[in-house]
């Protein structure tokens, strides 16, 4: 990344309302509220969220305690059982549309894994302003922008936006922090008795799709978004046929620690396999309990 395109990883911190770094209107008035909208807790360590409500395929996306979700009309009773996490778990019950963003997809989360409403800051209000920080890609934001209640009550938002530099937003308190994070792929969030934090997968890709770096960001969540520690993922050059440069890893996470497993090899004309290397690595996580 260029150093104008480093510095959106900054923090950035403005007073909710007026896009400024404090103080109130001209009257000595605070600044107004935004308006809100209310979206609904996921209280399961791990939950289904299901394309189908009641056949185990596709496999499900999982649903992690604190996330948010917008939740509509009761679909219908269904039984579901199937893999999360790798465990074999029975659901059944009523089933509700909802979405993990305002405007995005609709599926199906149990009524067993959701608890009660939380009021959000408007979708609409808050991708305005992230809009307003330099370089930031908000384009999709409505339909993109995910939201996580923490232990401490703050509401963290992520854009998985794939290009350019998404957004990473906290608020707390009447405060809203923001960090970028330069080809935003994926997030994951863990919510502990006593901290929260946001694993993120990144990629960027260069030389018209030759060469592509991932990576894995940690970020902590203690009053603003802070990037403890990032670790290299995925690793592509192809830039010379003769000579390619693969590395492929699979993150997998637990409460104490990342894991990264995969391998890197190297091709030579022909797609000669020259080297082969594995990769197994084993990083902590930052204390959540």
């Amino acid at each position: 990344m260029s150093a104008r395109g480093a510095a959106i990883l900054a923090l950035a911190a403005i007073a909710i309302g007026c896009g400024q770094s404090g103080g109130s209107g001209a009257s000595g008035s605070p600044p107004p509220a935004p308006p809100t909208e209310k979206w609904t807790e996921v209280t399961s360590d791990g939950a289904p969220w299901l394309t189908n409500p009641s056949e185990p395929f596709p496999p499900p996306q999982i649903l992690r305690r604190g996330e948010l979700l917008r939740v509509g009309a009761s679909a219908q009773v269904a039984t579901w059982k199937g893999l999360v996490d790798d465990v074999e778990v029975t659901r059944d019950g009523m089933v509700f549309k909802s979405q993990r963003s305002k405007d995005g997809g609709v599926a199906y989360a149990f009524q067993s894994d959701l608890g009660g409403e939380v009021t959000v800051s408007a979708t609409s209000w808050l991708c305005g302003e992230l809009a307003k920080q330099p370089l930031l890609n908000t384009a999709s934001c409505a339909s993109t922008l995910r939201r996580a209640k923490t232990v401490d009550g703050a509401i963290v938002s992520h854009m998985e936006c794939g290009y350019g530099v998404c957004p990473v937003a906290l608020e707390k308190d009447g405060k809203l922090a923001s960090i970028g994070v330069d080809g935003l792929t994926s997030a994951h969030f863990l919510n502990g008795k006593k901290k929260s934090l946001l694993v993120v997968e990144a990629r960027k890709v260069k030389d018209e799709g030759k060469m592509s770096s991932g990576a894995v960001e940690v970020i902590t969540l203690d009053g603003a978004p802070v990037r403890a520690a990032t670790y290299p993922s995925d690793d592509i050059d192809s830039r010379d046929p003769d000579h390619v440069i693969s590395k492929v890893v699979t993150l997998t996470l637990t409460r104490t620690e990342l894991h990264l497993k995969g391998k890197r090899e190297e091709y030579g004309p022909g797609g000669k396999v020259l080297a082969t290397q594995p990769i197994d690595e084993t990083h902590p996580l930052p204390p959540l309990d």
